[in-house]
């Protein structure tokens, strides 16, 4: 315990007043929130293995857990601005976050502060990145600006990432043998799925500045995103995306919609050019045999089940309202074999951790959050990027990392926003009304 204390006190007195200085700098500029997204998110593949920072009162703390925190601490500061962005909708938020720090708590009095904290991770990262997204003040064009610029160039990144990895280790399938990055075990897949879904939500940016202006240059950046997306052979960013694109040609004109499918066609036709190709014919033959292998997403629903089972035979509290953090998911596989890893669909881990009650107030949240943007006042882009993260959330989760465009879409999808001639996100930071 000393030692603990000391760290604490070493905290206090060095890293505090940092800390406090970068709090203020993300409150008045949210892009180094931005920048701070961008960094993590591009160094996922090559770096996966995070060394500590410090280990405190039995948990470690590592680099995310430090953004997270600065990043709530600053939206602490811009709460205000709160019920501005999320009207009525503030109070089952409220509530959500309530049910995950009741369930922390349950899992620091049964399994110890270090099982609880760690695996409390895949809540309590997201719920502290998204709270500080919701206090952005996206009312201003400057935030909106940079948002999109950082976004962006983080995908132009990734595009460049995605070409050295090939270079280097090949363009791996999803059934191809893992490697060892920092020592672990890395697929050979040239993107993970959160850099990928990160493309994919670029995607989106450039496919709706091509309906807005028209520019065909938009048109190519989201056809390179696209190739690398399908290269990437994350097939739940690829579900996640066409259901993007699906929505946002819905909710275009029918002149952008009948371009669309020309140029589609186009896209079509230069891929059957490529695949006569050599390279070009095995990197299509990788995308087919990854479209068609299902033994991942069968194993996983083979496990699901049995996480529910044991969650009901755990009584009425874990039934209503989840089992404490540090409960762990040990199941069995298909293949025979142990796993204790998280399930790998947002919506169970929900049901695991928060109940019954957790996952009926999240749906209902998202179910109103997509009802809203569906209305013809809300920027277009709202409803595709949150459709998108939602599918993704099948098989995945909600990251962090992913929060400021979660953030942005759904304070856009609680707003009004004038049909002017404005483009891209800056039409949300035009002068608005609620509804």
């Amino acid at each position: 315990m000393s030692t603990d204390v000391a760290i604490v006190a070493l905290i206090i007195i060095c890293v505090a007043p940092a800390l406090a200085i970068l709090i203020f700098l993300v409150r008045k500029h949210p892009e180094f929130g931005f920048a701070a997204i961008g960094i993590t998110v591009l160094s996922q593949w090559d770096f996966p293995n995070q060394a500590p920072l410090f280990n405190l009162l039995g948990s470690n703390v590592f680099g995310p857990d430090v953004i997270c925190l600065t990043l709530m601490a600053a939206g602490i500061l811009n709460s205000r601005i709160l019920l501005r962005h999320l009207g009525w909708t503030v109070i089952p938020w409220a509530f959500l976050v309530a049910l995950v720090l009741f369930s922390l708590v349950r899992g620091i009095g049964f399994f110890g502060i270090g099982l609880a904290v760690n695996e409390g991770r895949l809540l309590l990262l997201p719920a502290m990145a998204v709270f500080w997204a919701f206090t952005v003040d996206w009312s201003r064009q400057r935030n909106n600006t940079i948002f999109r610029t950082s976004l962006r160039f983080t995908s132009w990144a990734l595009v460049a990432l995605a070409i050295y990895h090939a270079a280097r280790y090949g363009v791996g399938t999803a059934s191809s043998a893992f490697i060892e990055i920092d020592g672990i075990a890395q697929s050979t897949r040239i993107l993970t799925q959160l850099q990928a879904l990160t493309m994919g939500a670029g995607l989106l940016l450039a496919l709706d500045e091509w309906q807005s202006r028209r520019r065909t240059s938009a048109w190519v950046e989201a056809v390179a995103l696209g190739a690398v997306i399908v290269a990437s052979q994350q097939r739940t960013v690829w579900a996640a995306t066409a259901m993007g694109v699906l929505l946002l040609l819905m909710r275009g004109r029918m002149r952008s919609q009948i371009t669309f499918v020309g140029f589609a066609a186009m896209t079509v036709l230069t891929l059957a050019l490529v695949r006569m190709t050599p390279w070009g014919a095995t990197i299509l033959d990788d995308v087919e045999q990854s479209a068609a292998n299902q033994e991942t997403y069968e194993g996983r629903l083979a496990s699901w089940p049995q996480l529910i089972s044991q969650s009901t035979r755990m009584g009425d509290l874990a039934v209503w309202f989840g089992q404490p953090m540090g409960a762990g998911f040990v199941r069995i596989e298909p293949n025979g074999e142990i796993a204790t890893w998280s399930p790998h669909n947002f919506y169970l881990l929900i049901f695991l951790r928060l109940g019954i009650v957790g996952i009926l107030v999240f749906v209902a949240l998202i179910a109103t959050i997509v009802f809203r943007a569906f209305r013809r006042s809300v920027h277009p882009l709202a409803l595709p990027l949150v459709a998108q993260l939602m599918v993704f959330c099948w098989s995945y989760g909600l990251s962090w990392i992913s929060a400021a465009v979660f953030g942005w879409a759904v304070v856009a999808s609680m707003r009004t926003a004038p049909r002017d001639g404005h483009t891209g996100l800056e039409r949300s930071a035009q002068s608005v009304s609620y509804a």
